[in-house]
Order: C-alpha cells, then structure tokens, then sequence
C-alpha cells in the first residue's frame, strides 16, 4: 500500500511539473490519469491547489470546488485564492463578506497575497467596514515579506496619507523596492517620482527610463507617460510618431489621457495626418470615461461644427460636464453659454456665478488698459471687481474703470472697449 501510495504521489507531482512548466496539459492529460491525481489530491491540500489552478481558465466551478477543499484544510494559497473567486464571482455567487473572511484566514497564516488583498478590502470597504489604517498596517505586513504588488501599495499611501502621514521619501522607496523585482505599476510609478521630483530630485532621463520598462511590459499609464515623453521631450529628444505610438498603445487600453491626447493629434496632425473624424471618435472615447479635457473638447467641436455637425445642446452637455469637474476654461465656456443662451436658456445670475469662479483660479498677469495698474498680485477677493476680455490679447479690466464707459452704452456692457469682444463680469 505504501508503494501505491508513493507512486500515486509521483504521478502527480509529475502533474504538477507540467503544470508550473506551462506544459500544454490538455493534450497530456488523459481522463485515467486525472482521475488517479485526484485520488491523491483528496488527502493533499496542496494538491487540491494545484488541480484547482489547472481548472482555473476553463471550468471555474471545479476550479472553485478545488480551492475550497485546499482551504477548509488551511492552505493559505487556496484560502486566497478562494477569496479571489468570491471577489470576482468566479465559479460561485460574488460575495464580499466570504472573500474577506478568506483572505484574513490567509493573512493570519503570513500569506504575503493575502495580507495585501486584506489590505485593499479595508481600503475599499469590500467585506468589511473602510479603515484606512488597518489597510495601512496590512499592506506594510506584505510589503515587509518582499510583496511588490504591496510595496506599490504602500507607496500610494506614502503619496496619499491613506492610513499613514504623506512621506514622498517613503513611497519612493516602495517604489523603488517594488520596481526592481520588475513589476510595471511600480515602474511607472517611479517614473513619475523622477518626473515630479517626488521624494527625489528630479531626473527626466530616469523617470523616461523607468516609464520605458514598464510601458514595454504594457502599462498603459505608462505608455501614456512615455507618449508624453517623447511628445515633450522629457529625458528624450522629441520624436512625435513615437509619441503618437505610444499614446495609440494606451489608448486601445483604455487609458482615457492617451485617448484625449491621441484626438489632439489626429485633430492637428501632430506626429500622425490629420483625420477628424478619428479625433472626434477618441474624445468622445474619453469623454464617456469623464475624462475633463476630452469632454470640453468634444463641447467645443460640437459648438463649432469643426468636422462634426453643430450641436447646440450636445455642446452644452459636453461643456457642462467638464465645468462640473472644475476644468476651468470650461468654467469660463459654461458661462459664456449661459450669458449667450448657447444650449441652453439665458441665465446671467449663473453665467456671473461662472465667471467668478474661472477668475478664481486664472490669476491676471496683465496691467489694466484703462489704469495701467498691474492686476499681477491681486487676492481673490480684488480679483473679482475685474472683467477679463476672451481675445488673444487677454485685456483685463479694473470693474471701477469701466464704470463710466458701461454707464454710455447698456448694450456694450459686456463687451471689450479695446476689441469688442465678449467681457466676463463679475
């Protein structure tokens, strides 16, 4: 019985090589010889894992049914990934609460995976109450036994202050731990350390060359912050079809930045022929994403009729949805709709609402053309007894000095006494 036993455990732990070989099973597996394995896998835990892995792909109920016998025995690995199957409803009903209840079985054991996943379910509020702490305490347990996915984690927090005070010095070290097992989210992560000078000076030709890495490993964050590289020349010399590759790369999965972007430079042939419509298409991409800048955009090409058929209403829509993201040109569109009646009905009060708010954040750096006192450091508050002119010239306005001048003509009142061009009053 003892030699049946050790033969049996032989045959499948030749299974077992195959499998982590990445040997193609399907044609070496007979229905006999799966049959034995499992016979063995019914006293192994580890075994039931390993057939468990090998249904994964196919046939996620078995797949399921595998884990779970691994995971009542307390086979961390099983456990987590039991908990994975409850996460994305992979051969049983999605259920929260059981896949936290997995995944802390396997945390508790120093399943590093597990802890991690634990981590992003206190996080998240998955199965469990937020507490960013804990998520905290959960991540760094991972990232502390080598956990890369964590270390980024961990990173974010540092970035964040998620469960811990900000530490730009800190994430980029996760970062750093974490990019050089080769894992691309901490790649491009890094990258942006570099690119940013976050917990590091700043280095353009690092943050290009860890974008690079893990851009080549598809990341689409990545491949759009390599676009954006060659596109600008950060760490590299400008290359404009590299960029528009690159943005392409991204874009196809679904990074709505790359979309907008790409539109950009299909609508002006930048590093790629002009193509309209293409342009059109990837902002309405992004747009549906809430991507802010692809949402104005597409309001503007909808109000003026730039290869797209004028859409009062659609560019009101469009326009409006970027202004509630607080995209300040906008903000500024948003109320010259709302003053014009553009998409919409007249309304002053808001349209006055609106042109506050977009002086708010844009700081005039030109002098009054009545005074000639400079508006350049001016607080809020002064800021709003101004009107600034939407020409290329950017005239300001002191409201005082317009005073006399809007009191000669109601009908001018809104309008630039330099170039007649729209004023936004405040």
């Amino acid at each position: 019985m003892k030699t049946t036993n050790n033969t049996l455990f032989r045959l499948f732990s030749f299974l077992a090589f195959l499998f982590l070989s990445n040997a193609p099973l399907n044609a070496m597996v007979t229905p006999k010889l799966l049959q034995l394995a499992t016979v063995v896998a019914d006293r192994d835990p580890e075994s039931q894992f390993l057939i468990g892995r090998y249904y994964d792909d196919e046939y996620p109920v078995q797949a399921f049914e595998w884990y779970q016998k691994a995971a009542d025995q307390g086979y961390a690995p099983a456990q987590t990934n039991l908990g994975i199957c409850y996460i994305n409803g992979t051969g049983v009903a999605k259920d929260s609460k059981q896949a936290f209840n997995s995944f802390q079985k396997a945390a508790n054991q120093g399943c590093a995976i597990a802890q991690n996943n634990l981590g992003s379910c206190y996080q998240n509020g998955i199965g469990i109450e937020k507490d960013l702490a804990q998520a905290f305490a959960f991540y760094k347990k991972a990232a502390d036994q080598g956990c890369a996915v964590a270390q980024t984690h961990l990173g974010i927090c540092y970035i964040n202050g998620t469960g811990v005070a900000k530490d730009s010095k800190q994430a980029f070290n996760s970062f750093q731990k974490a990019a050089d097992q080769g894992y691309a989210s901490a790649q491009n992560s890094l990258g942006s350390c570099y690119d940013n000078g976050t917990g590091v000076a700043k280095d353009p030709a690092q943050a290009f060359t860890w974008y690079k890495k893990a851009a080549e490993q598809g990341n689409a964050s990545a491949q759009y912050n390599l676009g954006s590289c060659y596109q600008n020349e950060i760490g590299i010399a400008k290359d404009l079809a590299l960029a528009v590759s690159w943005y392409k790369k991204a874009a196809e999965k679904g990074d709505a930045r790359a979309q907008t972007n790409l539109g950009i430079c299909y609508q002006n042939g930048i590093g790629i022929a002009k193509d309209p419509a293409l342009a059109i298409s990837w902002y309405q991409k992004a747009a549906k994403q809430e991507n802010a800048l692809a949402e104005y955009l597409l309001g503007a090409c909808y109000t003026n009729g730039a290869d797209i058929e004028k859409d009062k209403s659609k560019a009101f829509t469009w326009i409006e949805r970027a202004a509630h993201q607080e995209y300040n040109s906008a903000v500024l569109m948003l109320g010259r709709f709302c003053e014009l009646g553009i998409g919409t009905s007249i309304n002053t009060q808001r349209a006055t609402s609106l042109y506050r708010q977009y002086l708010q954040k844009e700081k005039p750096t030109e002098p009054c053309p009545i005074c000639r006192e400079t508006l350049v450091d001016q607080q809020p508050e002064q800021l709003q007894q101004t009107l600034t002119c939407e020409c290329n010239n950017g005239h300001i306005f002191h409201e005082e000095c317009l005073n006399q001048w809007k009191a000669t003509s109601a009908s001018a009142a809104l309008h630039c006494p330099l170039c007649r061009t729209l004023l936004a009053s405040h």
